[in-house]
């Protein structure tokens, strides 16, 4: 990595970290109620809404209500996005007459997107109409991470409160998170993405001839609204099968720039949100701290890696100065790619812009391994901020442990009962991708899907099933989801990997939120380098070594056999 690459990468750091900590006082505002400078465009819209929804927004919920609202609105998403997909052969805005998927890829198309996930098991180019993409892929990249979002908010209010049952207003909470934030920055963007050119228009395909005498078709659509709430909203489905890796959705350095900085830009808005909430923006400087450190160690390892040749082009004697280009775009370097690829692994984006199948072993690994701690380093929206509490309120109950002093959080204390639903939503994110994989292994009609055998094959298991269940979305590529097997089951990974978590999150909100708040004289430190520093082992301690079997015998067993030559 050159000098040039590291100012470019502290330059980058520096300008998400202003920039998001100023958006956090605006998204304080915004969910405190207080007056903001679009509440003049804005105001009269929310107003109108919850007049025609009647909406009572001085009603306060339970955790019960709050989630079986979420529940319901989530089921009703599913329903119409399978519909308006199954339906899109009559329906408007198909020019090129595309029919139905069959019934589960369609099922898990509308999952995915659903969940936040935007695994996509199809090549959307053909697959969908661009009503389809607008009106229900579009509509759900809006809805999904503000859902996350209100996730998150509740166990924020369960700390913030003091013995109290209520936990907010899930459809004031939702409109807030649409009205005033995701659908501003994506206008915002969107604009910029046209300038950058990225099309947007209703034209149909154009056929035309090669200078090599081939037939090619040239898509169209409305890509650069899609586009802008696809990285946005930590959502990654692209408008195009090679996603940010086709120029129509990813067209110059400066667009690729554009979409690692939104990609981690609400993600890390979250946490400086969260400080502000709890009026302690020491602590969510700490924990900034601790994130920016392990994606820096990430992004380091990933892209010295990658730039590693094989035993084969060392011996062949390959001018290797610009890396492992297998499966880049050449207008783009190791660089712009390795922070492409880190962003959407630790944030829960599946938006790629270089081929993941292709890059090297250990590279691949810390693609895989963000996902599997949780994406819990900046993380999906309300997803990574609900995930990262659930590591700190372990954190520090084991030190309470240690040290034999009852653990304690913002002055609630953490309990039995409150650990044990830490610990599920946590195994049950596990147990669904190990079992998937494990399943897999075993079956002749999985392991057809594989496109290289040995340990590589197992990578792209592993990896399908770590990135259905956290809801990122990207993929090893090289695995056939198209056949019955993926397009079922990670249908479901996705699904529980989900909602599970989020029932536990809410029963553990219900804990929280009716304790009374007690600080001790003495308490466990939540800022400083010591907290950062227990903070990071937990994560590695209960991330790393769940999955360190399978690591092992997956990326680390292929890099064994890149150094000696061997290849299957």
């Amino acid at each position: 990595m050159s000098i040039r690459n590291i100012f470019e990468l502290l330059i980058f750091l520096t300008l998400l970290t202003f920039f998001s900590s100023l958006f956090a006082s605006y998204m304080d505002k915004v969910f405190k109620g207080h007056k903001t400078i679009l509440d003049v465009f804005l105001k009269p819209i929310e107003n109108f809404i919850y007049k025609i929804c009647k909406i009572n927004t001085k009603e306060q919920q339970n955790w019960k209500s709050y989630f079986y609202k979420l529940l319901l609105f989530s089921f009703i998403s599913l329903l119409f996005t399978f519909l308006v997909i199954q339906l899109q052969y009559y329906l408007p805005l198909n020019p090129e007459k595309i029919k139905a998927p069959n019934f589960f890829t369609n099922l898990n198309i509308s999952s995915s997107f659903l969940t936040n996930t935007n695994l996509q098991v199809y090549k959307p180019e053909v697959t969908l109409s661009y009503f389809s993409q607008m009106v229900a892929l579009t509509l759900q990249n809006f809805l999904s991470p503000a859902v996350g979002f209100c996730t998150a908010l509740v166990l924020i209010r369960a700390f913030k409160n003091k013995a109290c049952e209520t936990i907010g207003n899930f459809y004031q909470d939702l409109i807030k998170m649409l009205l005033y934030v995701l659908l501003p920055l994506s206008i915002f963007l969107s604009i910029i993405f046209v300038f950058e050119g990225v099309p947007q228009n209703f034209q149909k395909y154009k056929k035309i001839q090669t200078l090599e005498h081939f037939d090619q078709t040239i898509i169209g659509g409305p890509i650069a609204s899609q586009e802008a709430i696809k990285i946005i909203g930590s959502n990654g489905g692209g408008f195009t099968n090679a996603n940010s890796c086709h120029p129509f959705e990813n067209p110059t350095p400066f667009s690729n720039y554009l979409q690692i900085f939104f990609i981690m830009f609400i993600p890390a808005v979250q946490f400086f949100f969260y400080g502000k909430q709890i009026k302690n923006v020491k602590h969510s400087y700490s924990i900034y701290s601790s994130m920016i450190i392990y994606f820096v160690l990430t992004f380091l390892i990933n892209i010295n890696f990658d730039f590693e040749p094989s035993k084969i082009i060392r011996e062949n004697k390959v001018d290797t100065y610009f890396g492992n280009f297998e499966g880049k775009e050449t207008r783009l370097n190791i660089f712009e790619s390795s922070l492409f690829t880190i962003a959407t692994t630790t944030v829960s984006n599946g938006a790629t812009n270089c081929s993941l199948d292709s890059l090297n072993p250990i590279a691949g690994l810390m693609a895989m391994l963000n996902i599997e701690l949780g994406e819990i380093v900046f993380g999906g929206i309300g997803s990574g901020l609900y995930s990262m509490i659930l590591f700190i309120l372990l954190s520090i109950f084991l030190c309470g442990l240690i040290i034999g002093r009852t653990p304690e959080y913002l002055g609630k204390k953490i309990e039995g009962t409150d650990v044990r639903y830490i610990m599920l939503a946590l195994m049950s994110f596990i147990l669904v991708i190990l079992a998937f994989s494990a399943i897999s292994i075993l079956l002749p009609s999985a392991l057809k899907g594989i496109s290289v055998k040995g340990s590589h094959g197992l990578s792209q298991i592993l990896y399908v099933f770590s990135s259905a269940a956290g809801n990122n979305g990207s993929a090893f590529n090289g695995l056939d989801t198209t056949l019955p097997w993926y397009t079922i089951t990670t249908t479901f990974a996705m699904l529980l990997g989900r909602f599970f978590i989020m029932f536990f999150i809410f029963l553990l909100a219900k804990n929280i939120a009716v304790k009374k708040k007690t600080f001790e004289k003495v308490s466990f430190p939540i800022t400083g380098p010591i907290f950062c520093f227990v903070l990071f082992g937990t994560i590695l301690l209960i991330g790393a070594l769940t999955f360190l079997p399978a690591i092992v015998m997956g990326p680390i067993l292929e890099r064994l056999n890149f150094l000696n030559g061997i290849y299957y």
